[in-house]
Order: structure tokens, then sequence, then C-alpha cells
């Protein structure tokens, strides 16, 4: 159990898919990918997932997809964004404990709030507007992670969420869709 978020592609909007088949009342989700629309039949369902699996270079409409962790994982990168976690600085001589960096956590709203307030939850997604905020406080989570001393393996933790969402924070720009969990 963990955490993925994927991004759309936007061939379908551009014109440069292939033609679907015949019947199909293709619209957008509100999460960016296509669908058809309520009330098709099995049969136009499954042509339709079918044609979604080839219609362009995107296997299933996804731009981009990352793995943001596993369960424990994003509760540890959560208590991190929190400020909730210590630290035992096993270099140090006397390996004390040293509080995080983080002490406002009010300044991660939309990770805290839209994408580390569970370690599985799926079905939602972060509005375009949201994509758009998420630059400033992933900058910020940056600046916060190299003044942190967390150990290697904590630190590389964070560190790689941090490189996937601002993989699919630029997808979602340059696509024009919103990140999907």
């Amino acid at each position: 159990m963990g955490l993925d978020a994927s991004v759309a592609c936007n061939c379908f909007e551009r014109g440069i898919t292939k033609p679907s088949p015949p019947g199909l009342e293709i619209q957008m989700a509100p999460e960016g990918f296509w669908d058809i629309r309520d009330g098709a039949s099995t049969k136009q369902r499954y042509d339709f997932i079918e044609w979604s699996l080839t219609c362009c270079d995107h296997p299933g409409q996804v731009r981009l997809e990352h793995r943001l962790g596993h369960l424990g994982n994003i509760l540890f990168i959560r208590s991190w964004f929190n400020g909730t976690i210590d630290h035992l600085d096993l270099s140090a001589p006397t390996a004390e404990y040293w509080s995080p960096v983080n002490e406002n956590p009010a300044e991660f709203p939309i990770l805290l709030e839209k994408v580390l307030f569970s370690g599985i939850h799926g079905g939602d997604w972060l509005i375009v507007e949201d994509v758009q905020s998420l630059g400033a406080e992933l900058d910020l989570a940056v600046t916060r992670l190299q003044k942190d001393k967390l150990p290697e393996m904590e630190h590389s933790i964070i560190a790689e969420f941090l490189q996937n969402m601002r993989e699919l924070r630029q997808a979602a720009i340059s696509m024009n869709k919103p990140i999907l969990f």
C-alpha cells in the first residue's frame, strides 16, 4: 500500500490520437483523463478502454506516473513536513536528538492537506490552480531539506518525494492538467 500519482497527456485535446471507435462520446473527466459519457454500454466501455490504451504514445493516457512512497514513507514524509519528528543524529559525539528544520507546517498547505493527508488515498486530484501554487511549497521544502541534518536514508526518502512531485508538477503544467492520486 502506498501513494501513487499521475498526470494525463493532452493528445486528445491536441487532436493527435487515433480515431476513436464509432459511437463513442468522449468527454474530459475532472481529473484530466478522458472518459465516455455515463450510460455507455459495456461494449462501448470495453471499446473505449481498448482504444485509450493505444490511441497515442501514452498508454492509458498517462503522460507521467510516479510512486510517491509506500505507506510508511508517506507517514514519515508527512511528519517531516509537519515538523513533528525529532531526529537522532548518530554522527554527533553524544548522539543527541535535535529538532527538525520545519517549524511552521502552515507553509505547506497543499502538500499537507491535499497530498500527504493519507498514505493511501486515491481517486482525488490537485486542481490546476493548486498545481501552480505547489511550486512555492516544493521550492521551500527543497531549501529546508538542504539545511536539515537527516540521516542519509531519511534524507533520500524526502529528496526523492520532492523530485517526483516536481516532475509531476512540471508535467501537469505542460499538459494543463491536474495531478491525480
